[in-house]
């Protein structure tokens, strides 16, 4: 027999809670920041289902609960076709790469597989990038400034605003899945599918807004805190643990 899911209270009850500190930051932007998280490493690891509107209204719900401007979205900045295959590319070299760490991560990425999976010669591919550490440093490059050229000043690191008005986009929103993925970020398998098993945005569950909001947050945390080379806290203040229990309520 099929044990229930644990509820989104039960889920809250599991994190880690730092002992309590004055003062800090507000929780409700740590809320909204795990939430983006967990839509972004939710897309990268396929845990969530494709977007059937559920996205946008994700987007939504998080911009009015940290008081933020909904970001723009129309129709002309989606993309389902991209985003059901957000590792493939029409330049054989950069669809090499990416199918490669997508498979294998970025052990993945050596000379000899790169070539062969890109039809290219070995020599031309050093002749033309210097090595293959170049090419997908070059890569890495191009693809953040896909993400969020006109979002940012140059060198700053994007904020909260500036991710939800990205992921508003699909081809930024895929930029950003392919920066983390070419940084050598990968969700360990487990968090992945036990993620599956108790997100209820995976199950299609009907959630009100504030709910959609700490299930995200919850999913965020579930594969952030699992996530190789992604920088994450060891617990979450209490402060944080008791925002997520009266959303989650």
């Amino acid at each position: 027999m099929t044990s229930p899911a644990p509820t989104l209270l039960d889920r809250v009850d599991l994190l880690p809670v730092a002992p309590a500190e004055a003062g800090g930051a507000d929780p409700r932007e740590t809320v909204a920041a795990l939430a983006v998280d967990g839509c972004l490493l939710g897309f990268l690891a396929d845990v969530h289902p494709p977007d059937d509107g559920w996205w946008g209204r994700a987007l939504q719900a998080v911009a009015a609960y940290a008081g933020l401007p909904a970001p723009h979205q129309c129709a002309s900045n989606l993309d389902l076709e991209l985003e059901a295959e957000p590792f493939r590319d029409p330049s054989p070299l950069t669809d090499a790469v990416l199918r490669l760490v997508r498979q294998g991560g970025t052990d993945a990425l050596t000379l000899d597989r790169v070539a062969e999976e890109s039809g290219r010669d070995p020599d031309w591919i050093l002749s033309m990038h210097g090595s293959v550490q170049e090419l997908v440093d070059a890569l890495v490059g191009r693809i953040a400034e896909e993400a969020f050229d006109d979002l940012l000043p140059a060198h700053d690191e994007p904020e909260l605003p500036e991710l939800l008005a990205a992921c508003a986009s699909s081809e930024r929103v895929v930029a950003m899945v392919r920066f983390l993925a070419l940084t050598g970020v990968e969700v360990a398998p487990g968090a992945v599918e036990a993620t599956r098993e108790t997100s209820p945005v995976t199950r299609g569950e009907d959630l009100t807004d504030r709910a959609l909001v700490a299930a995200l947050a919850l999913d965020g945390w579930a594969l952030g805190s699992a996530a190789r080379r992604y920088p994450w806290p060891e617990a979450v203040t209490a402060r944080v643990a008791a925002e997520l229990r009266a959303l989650a309520a």
